[in-house]
């Protein structure tokens, strides 16, 4: 026996907007010219290895969690 009711009937709630997200801007930067002396001075890499090398920094949740995963 049941009916289909409106949800304000049944709440008595109204509809409160929610709060604006702020959307992170997605990018992937390439910042080699500022990483490549610290890798190799740190012995990460080796100074042939950093004339082949890009080093890139991620700002995006999909492919954080990729490199992530498959690290290698």
């Amino acid at each position: 026996m049941l009916k289909k009711t409106d949800v304000q009937e049944v709440y008595h709630i109204e509809n409160i907007p929610h709060h604006e997200v702020k959307q992170i801007k997605n990018s992937i930067r390439n910042i080699s010219n500022h990483e490549k002396e610290l890798l190799v001075n740190e012995h990460y890499i080796s100074a042939t290895d950093a004339q082949y090398v890009n080093v890139r920094e991620i700002y995006d949740p999909a492919f954080a969690k990729i490199v992530r995963q498959l690290q290698r």
